[in-house]
């Protein structure tokens, strides 16, 4: 397999992990998060 390849798909998995884990534990218990994925979630919580 191509590094670049093997590279995006690892990106990709971890991605999903860490949306997985804000949606279960950060989103759920209504727990502030800083940076990008903070303001993601007061957008959520304003529309």
């Amino acid at each position: 397999m191509n590094k670049t390849v093997k590279d995006l798909i690892l990106v990709v998995l971890g991605s999903f992990i860490f949306a997985a884990g804000v949606n279960a534990f950060i989103i759920s218990g209504n727990l502030g998060e800083g940076g990008v994925t903070g303001l993601a979630i007061i957008l959520y919580y304003a529309f």
